[in-house]
């Protein structure tokens, strides 16, 4: 299989610590690079040109990440038990963290204005309501390894490494304590933005 993976995006490392949990990573041949390089060959595989994206074995496209999660899930043959719509509902919470965390990162990058106060706010009590939301479920459901507590720790993680002042910490500290501990997990520490990029 292939995996087209950028180090920084929060995506695809949700999909390869998923991988390397699942026993999968060593039959995975990643494709580092950006899928904002000209001469990337992504949008063949994928057609919105976005990582990551996985081409079987059968040379099948798979994507985007919660598509190729299902996949590799299948692959190891993971049972669907009674969490598991508690797990893809952590998953959901979690992308949509990753998804205000990245837009922040791209309006600040905007060469034509400074970044828009309504948004760059917007996106900021979007994590913050998510954080919130997590920490009132307690953490029980983000004990083990599976989707939901992989996608939480990256969605953090990539919070922490893009926009280090926010503070949500400060509304969720038994999420933090739980994050805390998470983070230093071989294949979250194998995988850091900080370190291999």
């Amino acid at each position: 299989m292939k995996l087209y993976y950028s180090v920084t995006s929060p995506y695809s490392r949700k999909v390869y610590v998923l991988a390397r949990k699942l026993g999968l990573a060593e039959k995975i041949e990643l494709i580092v690079g950006s899928s904002m390089d000209p001469e990337t060959d992504l949008p063949n595989t994928n057609p919105l040109g976005k990582v990551p994206a996985l081409i079987t074995d059968a040379g099948a496209a798979v994507f985007d990440s919660p598509v190729i999660v299902e996949t590799l899930n299948d692959m190891a043959g993971v049972k669907r038990g009674d969490d598991y719509l508690a797990q893809l509902q952590l998953q959901a919470v979690a992308d949509g963290i990753m998804d205000a965390a990245v837009a922040m990162a791209m309006e600040t990058r905007r060469p034509d204005a400074e970044p828009s106060a309504f948004w760059m706010d917007r996106w900021t009590q979007a994590i913050l309501r998510a954080v919130k939301y997590l920490e009132d479920q307690g953490t029980d459901g983000l004990e083990g390894w599976h989707m939901g507590s992989i996608a939480t720790v990256c969605a953090l993680d990539y919070v922490g490494f893009r926009h280090e002042g926010l503070n949500w910490r400060a509304e969720a500290p038994a999420l933090a304590a739980w994050f805390d501990t998470a983070k230093g997990d071989a294949d979250i520490t194998a995988t850091d933005p900080r370190t291999n990029s």
